[in-house]
Order: C-alpha cells, then sequence, then structure tokens
C-alpha cells in the first residue's frame, strides 16, 4: 500500500499528479538564447521535488475586477512550465517558465526563472494562491501558498418606475431597481433585490440582471407609496445597498351604464334597471359603493354594488317616456360617474273575460253577464288596475244592450268587473254574447266573448189535473181541467196543447188560455175506475210535462142485478149487471143504461138518452137506440181500451139520429143492422168516427147519412147478408 503524504509534501502530491495529466506530452521548448549561455549547475531540489519556488501577486490587496499579476520564480535556470492554483483550482492553462535576464537583451541570466499570469476575474475575499513548477532540469516544485486579498466593491442601487408617476388605481405600474458598482472597480454586482412598500414586501426577492431587477404591481392603492428596493450581494465581492422611490397613486375614472330589462315596457311591467360600473383605462379593478336610480329627478331607489354591478325592480313607471339615471357615488379608489337611459312605456294589453249568472239558463230566467277585465303579461303588478267601461252585446247586434263602469267590486285580486242589468228575454237559442273595454290612459282596449255562448234552453212546465165532479154519474159530463205552470227560475206563459188521457186511451186534446189551463168536457166515460192523466205537450220555449194521475170514479145511481120479470123503464143512470130481464127495457129520455154480462129476453128501446151500452150481453129481441146525446158502445173489438165483450143480439139492431158516435165492435148479430144520421164524437180520439168492426151479421148492413162516414179500423165484418150505402164496400 501506498502511504499518502500529509501536509505540504501531500498538498504537493496532489497538485504534482494532477499537473502531470494536465501536461502528458509535455515538449519542453529550450530559448534561442539559451544555447549562447552557460547553464550553471542546479542547486538540489528540496525534498525531492527540485529547486525551490516562490509564488508573488501584484498588487495585493486588490479590488474586485482589478487585474492582479501572479509571478512565479524558480531558484534556478529552469526550462518549464507553471500552473498557478487558487486553493485547488488551476487559475490558468500554462505559464511558461523563462530565464531571468539582469538587463534587456542581456543574454546574461540571473540564476532563476519565472513564469507570470495575470487575471481580473477574482472574487472579492482572500485566495490561497500557489505555483507549481514542472522544469528541467530541476524537475518539479510547489511553492508556499500566498494569502491574496480581494477587496469588494460599494453599489448604488436606483429605482425608476414605468409609467412615471402619478398612475392611477388599478394601473400597473414596473418598478426598476438599477445596482451599479463603485466607478474604481470593475465587474457587474449580482445578487437579488427586495422591493418593499410603505414596508410590506412586493412579492419575493427578485434577482439581478445584467445589474438589474425588476417588478410589476397593479394592486397599489390610492396615495402616496414609499417604494424601496434593497440590493443584497450574494458573495463578498460587492456590497448591499438600497434605493428609494416615492410612487403617487390617484383615483380611477369609471363609466357607468344603465340598462333596462325591457324597453320598451308597458304599465305595470316589472323592469329590472341594472348599473354597470367599471374602471377607465388605464385603470382597472372593480368599483365598490352604491348607485342611486331615478327618472328624472324622482328617485326610484338605491343599491350596493356587487361586482361592480347594481341592480333594482320598478313596475310603477307610467305610460311615456323616461328619462332615467343611475349616479354612482364612487369610494376611496374610483372616481363617481353618470349613466342615463331612455325608457319607453307603452300601455298594457289586457283581457276581457265574460261570464254568466246562468248558462245554460232556461226560457223566462233573468241572467246577468259579467265583464272581468284583467292586465295580461307581461303587465303583472300595476300600482293602477284598469277603468273606464265595458260595453254588453248579445246577438252581434249594432248597438249594445248594456253599458257599465268597471271596479274591484267581487273582481278576482289585480282585476276590475262590472255586471250587467238581468236580461229575461232571451229566446231558446245560443246567443252570442260579447263584451268591449274601451281601455284608459295606461291600458289597451279589448273585447271578449262568452265561451260556448249563452244556452237558452227550454224552460220547465208543471201541470196538474182535476175532474169534476167525481165521483160522477155514467153518462154525466165529467169537466177535466189542466193547469200549466212555469216553477222558477223559468217565467213566461206557456201555449200549446194539453192531451188527455184514459190510461192509455186519449180523451181529447185541449189548448192552453191565455192564463195556462186547458180543460175538456167528457160525458162517455164507462162505469169504473179511471185513471186520468194530463199531459202538456210543450212549445217553442217551454218544456213538455205530465201531471200525476186522478182516479175518476164513474158509477150508476142505480145498480140492478138478479132476474127482472117485467118491463124495465130505466130513468136516470142505471146499471144492469148479472142479471136477466124477463121483459123489454124502456130507456126514457135523459137517462142512461150500462148493461153488462146480463139476459134480456125482450126489446130495448132508447129514444134521446144520454148513453147507452152493451157489453158481453144476449139480447132476444130487437134494439132501437135512437137520438142518443153520448156515446152508444155496443161491444168493443179491443183496439180502443175498453173492458166491453162483444154482444149476441138475436134480433135486428137499428142506431139512427145518434149525437156521439158509437161503436160496435165484435159482436154477432142474427138480424140486420141499420146504422143512420150518427154525428159528433165519441168519449175519446179514437172514436171521432163510428166504427163498425169485426162483427158477424147475418142479416143485412145498411149505412146511410152518418157523418163523417163509419169505418171498419181495418178489422172487416163478416157480413151475409148485403150491403149499402156507406157500408157498401169490399171486405167492409
Amino acid at each position: 500500500m501506498t502511504t499518502q503524504p500529509h501536509g505540504k509534501a501531500g498538498r504537493r502530491d496532489r497538485v504534482g499528479m494532477r499537473f502531470k495529466r494536465l501536461f502528458t506530452g509535455w515538449v519542453v521548448v529550450v530559448l534561442a538564447c539559451a544555447a549562447l549561455v552557460t547553464i550553471s549547475p542546479l542547486p538540489a531540489a528540496a525534498a525531492g521535488y527540485g529547486v525551490p519556488t516562490t509564488v508573488s501577486s501584484n498588487p495585493n490587496p486588490s479590488n474586485l475586477g482589478q487585474g492582479v499579476t501572479f509571478t512565479a520564480t524558480v531558484d534556478s535556470i529552469t526550462f518549464g512550465n507553471v500552473i498557478f492554483f487558487d486553493g485547488l483550482e488551476p487559475m490558468n492553462a500554462i505559464a511558461v517558465l523563462s530565464p531571468n535576464f539582469g538587463t534587456f537583451c542581456d543574454c546574461v541570466p540571473t540564476g532563476s526563472s519565472s513564469a507570470s499570469f495575470t487575471t481580473s476575474s477574482l472574487s472579492g475575499g482572500t485566495h490561497l494562491i500557489t505555483a507549481f513548477a514542472v522544469g528541467a532540469p530541476s524537475g518539479t516544485s510547489l511553492s508556499d501558498p500566498i494569502v491574496q486579498t480581494v477587496n469588494g466593491t460599494t453599489t448604488t442601487t436606483s429605482i425608476s418606475a414605468a409609467p412615471s408617476p402619478p398612475t392611477v388605481f388599478g394601473q400597473g405600474v414596473t418598478f426598476t431597481a438599477s445596482v451599479t458598482a463603485d466607478s474604481s472597480s470593475a465587474g457587474t454586482p449580482t445578487g437579488s433585490v427586495q422591493f418593499t412598500d410603505n414596508g410590506a414586501n412586493i412579492g419575493g426577492s427578485v434577482t439581478l440582471a445584467a445589474g438589474a431587477a425588476s417588478v410589476s404591481s397593479s394592486g397599489l392603492t390610492t396615495g402616496t407609496h414609499n417604494i424601496v428596493a434593497t440590493y443584497t450581494s450574494d458573495s463578498t465581492t460587492f456590497l448591499g445597498s438600497s434605493g428609494t422611490f416615492s410612487q403617487e397613486v390617484d383615483m380611477a375614472s369609471t363609466s357607468t351604464g344603465l340598462t333596462s330589462s325591457a324597453n320598451p315596457a308597458v304599465f305595470g311591467q316589472p323592469v329590472v334597471l341594472t348599473a354597470s360600473v367599471g374602471a377607465l383605462a388605464p385603470g382597472a379593478g372593480t368599483p365598490t359603493g352604491t348607485v342611486t336610480f331615478a327618472d328624472g329627478t324622482t328617485t326610484l331607489g338605491g343599491a350596493f354594488l356587487s361586482g361592480g354591478v347594481a341592480s333594482m325592480t320598478t313596475s310603477g313607471l307610467s305610460v311615456g317616456g323616461h328619462n332615467l339615471t343611475v349616479s354612482y357615488s364612487g369610494d376611496g379608489n374610483f372616481n363617481s360617474s353618470i349613466g342615463t337611459l331612455t325608457e319607453t312605456v307603452n300601455k298594457a294589453p289586457t283581457a276581457a273575460i265574460v261570464g254568466s249568472s246562468a248558462n245554460p239558463s232556461v226560457f223566462g230566467q233573468a241572467v246577468t253577464f259579467s265583464a272581468t277585465i284583467c292586465p295580461l303579461s307581461p303587465s303583472s303588478n300595476p300600482n293602477q288596475l284598469p277603468s273606464g267601461a265595458v260595453t254588453f252585446t248579445a246577438d252581434g247586434a249594432a248597438t249594445p244592450f248594456d253599458t257599465e263602469t268597471i271596479s274591484a267590486t267581487s273582481a278576482p285580486a289585480g282585476c276590475e268587473s262590472a255586471t250587467s242589468t238581468a236580461v229575461g228575454s232571451l229566446s231558446v237559442a245560443t246567443h252570442p254574447i260579447s263584451v268591449s273595454y274601451l281601455g284608459d290612459a295606461n291600458f289597451l282596449a279589448s273585447s271578449g266573448s262568452l265561451a260556448g255562448g249563452q244556452v237558452v234552453n227550454k224552460a220547465p212546465t208543471s201541470i196538474t189535473l182535476s175532474s169534476v165532479p167525481n165521483p160522477s154519474f155514467f153518462g154525466d159530463g165529467v169537466t177535466l181541467t189542466a193547469s200549466v205552470s212555469v216553477p222558477p227560475p223559468g217565467a213566461g206563459i206557456p201555449t200549446g196543447i194539453v192531451t188527455f188521457t184514459d190510461g192509455t186511451t186519449v180523451v181529447g186534446t185541449s189548448p192552453l188560455s191565455p192564463s195556462g189551463q186547458a180543460t175538456l168536457i167528457t160525458a162517455g166515460l164507462q162505469v169504473g175506475t179511471h185513471a186520468l192523466v194530463a199531459t202538456y205537450g210543450g212549445d217553442g220555449n217551454f218544456l213538455s210535462s205530465t201531471s200525476t194521475s186522478v182516479s175518476q170514479l164513474v158509477r150508476c145511481m142505480t145498480v140492478l142485478t138478479g132476474r127482472i120479470h117485467s118491463v124495465l123503464v130505466v130513468s136516470g143512470s142505471t146499471c144492469i149487471n148479472n142479471a136477466t130481464v124477463n121483459g123489454a127495457i124502456v130507456v126514457l129520455p135523459g137517462a142512461a143504461l150500462s148493461l153488462t154480462n146480463s139476459t134480456v129476453n125482450g126489446a130495448i128501446i132508447s129514444v134521446g138518452a144520454k148513453a147507452v151500452t152493451y157489453c158481453a150481453d144476449t139480447l132476444s129481441g130487437a134494439s132501437l137506440i135512437s137520438s142518443t146525446s153520448g156515446f152508444v158502445l155496443i161491444g168493443d173489438n179491443g183496439d180502443h181500451g175498453f173492458s166491453c165483450g162483444g154482444n149476441v143480439l138475436r134480433g135486428a139492431l137499428s142506431l139512427t139520429g145518434n149525437k156521439g158516435q158509437l161503436e160496435l165492435g165484435g159482436n154477432q148479430i142474427a138480424g140486420g143492422v141499420s146504422i143512420t144520421f150518427t154525428s159528433g164524437s165519441g168519449p175519446t180520439v179514437g172514436n171521432a168516427i163510428t166504427e163498425i168492426e169485426g162483427n158477424r151479421i147475418w142479416g143485412a148492413l145498411w149505412c146511410a147519412g152518418n157523418t163523417p162516414p163509419p169505418s171498419d179500423n181495418g178489422h172487416p165484418n163478416q157480413v151475409t147478408g148485403p150491403t149499402f150505402g156507406q157500408c157498401d164496400a169490399p171486405h167492409f
């Protein structure tokens, strides 16, 4: 193992090794004049390193940037090179050793050699300088070190601003610090500069570049700012320094704009007024404070700025043009300013809504119509509601039927309304109803129609029926009286026809009188109980109605049953039921006979009776019925609702001059039949003419002078004998 020497010897070894690496292949240059001198014997090298070598510097101490010459001297005539070291770092490439001569061009050497190196790049402070020589024939040698002192230089720091003061709030300013060294020193200061504003740092420290450092700021408040730049050197070469600068910052000018959410707007429309306050260049930032909105000389309100913007909402602008202003009051950094806007407010649209107190209504019902006038969007919160008049028109008439003034009474919130006078004269139909609002200073006119029109239906009616007398006697007339009324809300006087029915059989009809009554006298009701009903058929304005049933009892004064063995004389109203009469029956004038399910072994003679009825009887003798004032019923073929079975008549039947028509149906008649000069009408509508139907007649059938002519009503008779007159027709 090789042990490295310590101390000076060790340092020499390290430097020597470094030197040998730098100068591998080095060639000794021998000066031309060296050949002319006699080389003196060289002294022995100290410690095996060659002849002693010394190093010197000039000047020492020096100033930063000042040139310093270092000289290495070898105490012999040696040819070679020298490297100067600052600590362990080489300072130069190669300095050539040259013999020292006594005088210029004196070829007599002094007995030593030297090499020099000059530099001005030494940093400030102390430097340990050594010289390492490699020569021939002396070998290598390392000088003892010397201390070279380099004094640092003073500096001056100055500040400039761009742009030059004064500036305004928000305007960017760049401060530049220029650091220069004392004029007696060379070099450019390095290090950093810290800027402060009234003692507060402006950012971090800034490294010098070519002796200058800059910082920018746009956040300076208004007022005077004491700007200080403090230079701190990064070596001992330059001394620190500082400079000051006064920066004046004024308030920035502003621009205020005013906008409207709706222009033009309509009366009552909420309008959002927005003020935008901004800094005018070169100022920057966001103004704070308050703004005041005004309409001419009238203050509308104020608001605080947020992000440079403030708003307020108003819906109270009147119809017309408005010179609106917004005034910004300024703050500590910004000057005040004013914005203007011309706002136009037009009349607001309206809607006319038509209502009816009753729709549909009925004829005669009094109906009122309402007109509701409401502002339309965007007019949502007017400080004054519509006013003025509305007109009401029906059926497109040129002239309104009413004019009213609208008010808030009974109107929905935010609207005004009016109600027409009551109208009860509308006919049954659908009537277009329209309303026209005439407008006012703030609201436009409008019109509206009743949806679907006013529907007027027929009015309902109510009918009552009375019968007099009740009970009644067979053959006597019964007066039926129907009274038709109009229950509310309908009104008026019904017209038309009332139909009277007995069960399903139509008894008769009668027109209503102006008092709403209809009367029918019927004398043809058969013995028994009758369900009488009156039905009103309605008219163009009124609905039909039906009365409740009235129970009418028809009875006889005298009722005979059993066996009768003599001639029977009938006077008054007489019922013979389930009897056997062994003799003739004579019906006196004005009397009435109801013969039911009985047997008569004799003739029946009736002249001038009120009514005569045969039902399910057997008669042996002839029958003569004449001049009857009421209905004559001899059997029924089942088509008119009479509960009257057919009869067996073994003798002839003569019917003449009867005034109430007659019904002859479903009978078996052995003798001939003669029906003459019948007129008038029967007890029901179905008995308007004489009916001869469904009979079997073995004798002749003769019909003459009947008004109207008789009919078989679609049920032909079986006639064995000949037919004559009005009954002489096929299948009659």
